[in-house]
């Protein structure tokens, strides 16, 4: 794992409670593989589901952020709050409904560097 970039995740979320706690288990798994160093943001963009209560249980943990909205501005504006929280040399976003699978992570990372983007 020694010479990989540091590694960021941003999550924008909005009612994403039935599906939280398994897009978190994937995503810590799938970065843990490929670094020691990765942050994950959680953006609550607004939900009035228990999504901003889980993942502030989630930011009890090092190397998880969570960031609350105080209402809905849309996906764009969760995103540009992550972003601008982020710290990482390559930042993935990934929706917070499954539709986007963190196992893509490697792949991902491979197509950034052999661009160079």
């Amino acid at each position: 794992m020694s010479g990989v970039a540091k590694l960021g995740v941003v999550v924008p979320v909005y009612r994403g409670e039935s599906t939280l706690e398994e897009l978190h288990r994937r995503l810590t798994a799938a970065l843990a593989a490929l670094t020691d160093d990765w942050q994950i943001v959680y953006v609550d963009d607004g939900s009035a589901d228990r999504s901003w209560a889980i993942v502030e249980a989630f930011a009890t943990a090092p190397r998880v952020t969570a960031l609350r909205l105080i209402r809905n501005y849309g996906e764009h504006v969760a995103i540009t709050a992550g972003l601008d929280a982020v710290d990482a040399d390559y930042v993935a976003i990934i929706a917070c409904d499954l539709q986007d699978d963190p196992g893509a992570l490697p792949a991902l990372l491979d197509a950034a560097r052999t661009t160079g983007a």
